[in-house]
């Protein structure tokens, strides 16, 4: 089943007096490509929970963001007993020396800074970590969902697209059929209008009409751009579609060219255009396409 690169999903758990939200977007992309950031400190887990994401995303643009908060942390406040310790023995040094007194308030310490401190998660945890991954995959499953429900509504798309391409076809190859006889009605229409000033040969006429007819043959073009609709039909059902369709639809593009220079035919140009409407608006849908 095809899923869309473009997707959002969020994650939070409460654990203890303590919060993860995690935040996954995806967009497309041509490769995959994977960014997360991190509370400071927590890089150790960056490479396990990139091969986390690439379990759910073979290409895209990956954005993940992950934050950590204390749910305590407005009434819960923290010493910094190495930094304090640190103070302590200069004071005590600076009293052995001058033998003068220290008076130290509360303001005076509310100054230092780093000294009274919040509560920080501890990166080498295993509670952490085991938080910050239960959140990113709470995130990927929403992910998922959004990502398949976007892929079934393109596929959607694709196919009134590809049945739309497909009677267009089926009229190009109608008027295809006419056109040995119409010009061979023009022709003959033309030569009449000479009114006898030019002798002509009517084996030579057929000679022409045959060569025309040579030229214009488009019945090898449309019987490869249809075994390409067929194709494309089973590409879609595949797992990964995108790539193999992407290459398709350059086949398309290729077939309908053609068929456009061979025709010489301005009704067979109109629709030309028509078909090649459809290929595009497939060929953005598709670039959305894992």
């Amino acid at each position: 089943m095809a899923v869309s690169m473009t997707g959002f999903g969020s994650g939070k758990i409460h654990r203890e007096n303590w919060q993860c939200s995690a935040e996954i977007r995806t967009v497309n992309n041509r490769f995959l490509d994977i960014n997360i950031r991190l509370p400071t400190g927590f890089q150790r887990l960056l490479q396990p929970l990139k091969q986390i994401v690439q379990k759910t995303c073979f290409r895209g643009k990956v954005d993940c963001t992950i934050v950590l908060s204390d749910d305590a942390a407005n009434n819960s406040l923290c010493l910094n007993h190495d930094l304090a310790e640190k103070y302590k023995n200069l004071i005590g040094e600076f009293h052995s020396l001058t033998q003068l007194p220290v008076t130290i308030n509360l303001s005076d310490l509310l100054k230092i800074q780093d000294l009274i401190q919040i509560p920080q998660p501890d990166p080498e945890s295993d509670f952490f970590a085991s938080l910050i991954e239960d959140s990113l995959l709470i995130a990927i499953d929403q992910l998922k969902s959004m990502r398949v429900k976007e892929g079934e509504s393109l596929m959607i798309d694709i196919r009134e697209r590809l049945n739309i391409s497909t009677s267009i076809l089926n009229e190009i190859e109608q008027i295809a059929k006419d056109l040995p006889p119409l010009y061979y009605q023009k022709l003959r229409e033309r030569l009449a209008a000479l009114d006898g000033k030019l002798e002509f040969d009517e084996e030579r006429v057929h000679q022409e009409l045959a060569l025309f007819a040579d030229r214009s043959d488009i019945t090898e073009e449309i019987t490869r751009f249809r075994t390409h609709l067929e194709h494309m039909e089973s590409v879609l059902e595949e797992k990964e579609v995108g790539r193999r369709a992407d290459f398709l639809l350059q086949e398309f593009n290729r077939e309908i060219n053609t068929i456009a220079s061979k025709s010489n035919n301005a009704a067979i140009s109109q629709l030309v255009v028509e078909i090649k409407g459809q290929l595009e608006k497939m060929r953005e849908q598709i670039q959305n396409i894992e």
